[in-house]
């Protein structure tokens, strides 16, 4: 979409997720679908993998308010499916 990454560096198997992103992605729950749906405090996940890649944040995308919908004139359809599932 004109230059700019949808997605955080996709070869990585890390779960780690910036507090910044957690927070707006939490902001964006609670706006879309009410705060029934946001836990009182953030989940994390630690890698089990002594091989994992962690010095990149989980596969997640770059903007959390950017949804697939949005971009559908903007990527072909097989990128638009890859982003949707990420």
């Amino acid at each position: 979409s004109d230059g700019e990454g949808l997605i955080t560096y996709m070869r990585t198997d890390g779960t780690y997720l910036s507090p910044s992103f957690v927070t707006s992605a939490r902001a964006f729950i609670e706006e879309k679908y009410g705060e029934a749906y946001v836990p009182a405090t953030p989940r994390l996940y630690k890698s089990r993998s002594k091989n994992a890649q962690e010095a990149h944040e989980a596969i997640r995308p770059t903007d959390v308010r950017l949804e697939p919908a949005r971009l559908a004139k903007k990527l072909d359809p097989k990128a638009l499916k890859l982003y949707d599932l990420i």
